[in-house]
């Protein structure tokens, strides 16, 4: 009936440990801890085997020496003996000597009990971190102390078997083993005292090594303690350099695997799916560590899309721990160029990036720009209505028209090509990335009264893993760009547009001639605004990207690359100044303002219906003398700008040129 009620409760403890879903690890039952004979804690025997003794006094010396000798080969096995025995306090377990132990006898056992209590903290240090939760690499310690700790087992059933052996003898011969258990001995009383696992428990055990190496004794422990533990740290990093898998249940490794969700942005998928650990960063691995971050990303995206050819398996090393960076580096700086060269050749081949990039460019940048006259054309009078009254649809039809009427009609990716109507100007959305970058400082509000040719930008659609490149950070840098562009070609195209409907009133041309000279001025500024950004910055630009581009052997070189381009049209169109890009705004604005409000209200008012001089054209000259004030003193405040930046880009200084070739705004300047 007993026997039945044991099996019943350890069955109930077995479901009980089944059932458990909580814990991480697998729950041991309540019998490894009742019986203590399955445990290699000695806890539970404390004081077990005390009790009357004799005074050792009443024995001769030669039955002293046999008793004692019984007693420390006892307690070398962590078992109590007759006169040594075992204590407890602040729940760490050490042996003591019985106090009828005289002088002689006590100096003789204190020089072997140090080995005695190293050998009961040693395994029970054993005993608790090799359970399941603390993981690999505390379980491969573990298994490299138990080599030691057989052969002091060995050495202890040699002592127990050896003829006439004497309490010196026994001294003499455990003198190695004692030096072991003491080098053990610390270093899992720093394991303990730090709580480290995982990476940062190799860096510590490398730590200690390095502040006691000199001896080569204790050397050869190290070593062969690192060699073990790192074995499967090591494994981990083979997984993750060679396949782009992590294999790594108790968060050991320096890369893990985050749950982002699924409806995320791809650019943000690509940078938070994974990420560094820097506590388990080994110190050898520590300058390369992103590279290799980079490796496992790139050959995860290779083994997704079944990129990986029989070559690969050549590349596949068995790492061995070392504490040289440089054994390290040779591995993955091969696994690195073989991953990223394949990633870039497949975006290359198979996604076509370069022609991507040149679609891009084409819509962007305005290169093959006639698409955007077609668009003036039939959806002006869209643009020029407020943003929140346009319908969205019908722009993205006009704008595919516009498309297909022009020579961008054979880009095979037109289709990509989306409109997109921001709620703020092109001078908010620029302060507001400048605040967020700079302070973090988030303004969140919108321009109600924006007008479409304000609030028009483009989108264009990129899918994964051209998103790599492309990401969504830098289809932002295309767009500020873009609505720069567009708002400058539409003031020239209203300058030009003013200029045809003047010729019906040349008769009146010395009437108009303020108005002329006015809209000349804004016509050169504009004119050569466009030509600075699209030949002196934009072409130059992208022709040393294509470049490196065409030069480059990995994708983080390209990724690298793309950015500093962007970066480049981005300082040196001026979009990076918020105080010049103000100027420059507000410069444009008075050339927007004035000649489609102005000089279309001048020429339809000019003449009154029946063909004849219509009355006060003065009022309109005088609108005309304050236009030109304001367009001049902004373009004065704008040439101050340039020179003062001038310092510290030369670049900008063809600009100043350009808008003041003859020095006519400098002498006023």
């Amino acid at each position: 009936m007993e026997e039945r009620n044991v099996v019943h409760q350890f069955l109930g403890d077995f479901v009980t440990m089944k059932q458990v879903s909580s814990y991480s690890h697998v729950k041991l039952p309540d019998w490894v801890r009742n019986r203590p004979f399955l445990s290699k804690d000695m806890n539970c025997l404390l004081g077990s085997f005390q009790g009357d003794v004799k005074d050792l006094s009443e024995f001769n010396a030669k039955e002293k020496e046999i008793i004692l000798l019984e007693d420390i080969l006892a307690v070398m096995k962590g078992i109590e003996g007759t006169y040594i025995f075992l204590e407890s306090e602040d729940h760490t377990n050490y042996f003591v000597m019985h106090h009828s132990l005289d002088t002689h006898a006590r100096s003789i056992i204190e020089r072997i009990l140090p080995l005695c209590n190293q050998y009961l903290y040693i395994t029970g240090f054993l005993e608790e971190y090799s359970k399941y939760q603390y993981g690999f690499i505390c379980h491969a310690f573990c298994s490299a102390i138990e080599v030691f700790i057989r052969d002091y087992k060995i050495l202890v059933a040699q002592l127990e078997n050896c003829q006439d052996l004497t309490i010196q003898k026994t001294m003499f011969y455990i003198q190695p083993s004692a030096k072991t258990m003491k080098i053990i001995y610390y270093l899992m009383k720093s394991i303990e005292e730090n709580a480290t696992y995982g990476g940062s428990l190799i860096n510590l055990i490398h730590q200690l090594s390095v502040e006691r190496s000199g001896d080569s004794r204790v050397d050869d422990i190290y070593k062969y303690i690192l060699e073990n533990v790192s074995r499967p740290y090591l494994e981990m990093l083979v997984y993750w350099l060679y396949h782009g898998t992590i294999c790594d249940p108790y968060n050991e490794f320096f890369i893990c695997e985050n749950d982002i969700g699924t409806d995320v942005d791809d650019i943000i998928y690509w940078n938070q799916k994974f990420s560094l650990k820097k506590n388990n960063i080994l110190t050898s691995l520590m300058d390369n560590a992103q590279r290799i971050l980079s490796t496992g990303k790139y050959f995860n995206v290779l083994r997704e899309y079944g990129k990986l050819s029989n070559e690969y398996e050549s590349l596949i090393k068995n790492i061995q721990y070392s504490h040289r960076e440089e054994y390290y580096s040779d591995y993955i700086q091969e696994a690195y160029f073989y991953s990223s060269s394949k990633i870039m050749r497949m975006l290359i081949d198979d996604y076509d990036l370069v022609g991507r990039l040149k679609s891009i460019k084409h819509y962007f940048f305005l290169d093959q720009g006639d698409f955007l006259v077609h668009f003036f054309d039939i959806a002006e009078d869209e643009i020029n209505k407020p943003a929140s009254s346009i319908d969205r649809e019908k722009l993205q039809t006009l704008l595919e028209i516009s498309i297909k009427a022009s020579v961008t009609k054979n880009d095979p990716y037109n289709e990509d090509v989306k409109c997109k109507l921001q709620s703020y100007t092109l001078l908010k959305q620029i302060k507001y990335i400048l605040s967020v970058s700079s302070s973090g400082i988030v303004e969140t509000t919108s321009d109600i009264d924006i007008r479409g040719v304000e609030a028009f930008c483009l989108d264009y659609e990129v899918n994964w893993p051209l998103s790599i490149v492309i990401s969504s950070k830098t289809m932002v840098k295309y767009q500020l760009l873009f609505r720069f562009f567009f708002y400058v070609k539409y003031v020239s195209r209203l300058l030009n547009t003013s200029w045809k409907e003047q010729q019906n009133i040349r008769q009146y041309e010395y009437e108009l001639r303020s108005n002329n000279y006015l809209r000349q001025k804004m016509a050169h500024f504009v004119n050569q605004l466009e030509y600075y950004m699209m030949f002196e910055v934009i072409e130059p630009a992208w022709g040393n990207f294509m470049h490196d581009l065409q030069n480059a052997e990995t994708l983080d070189t390209v990724v690298k690359s793309h950015d500093e381009f962007l970066d480049i049209c981005l300082r040196q169109c001026m979009l990076t100044e918020s105080k010049l890009l103000d100027i420059i705004m507000k410069t444009l604005s008075v050339c927007h303002v004035y000649t489609y409000t102005y000089v279309n209200r001048i020429v339809k008012n000019w003449l009154n219906d029946d063909g004849h001089e219509a009355s006060e054209p003065e009022r309109y000259l005088a609108i005309a003398n304050a236009a030109d004030s304001k367009f001049t003193g902004n373009l004065n405040l704008l040439l101050k700008g340039l020179n003062m930046w001038d310092n510290y880009d030369n670049h900008i200084s063809s600009l100043s040129t350009l808008l003041d070739f003859n020095g006519f705004y400098g002498q006023s300047i």
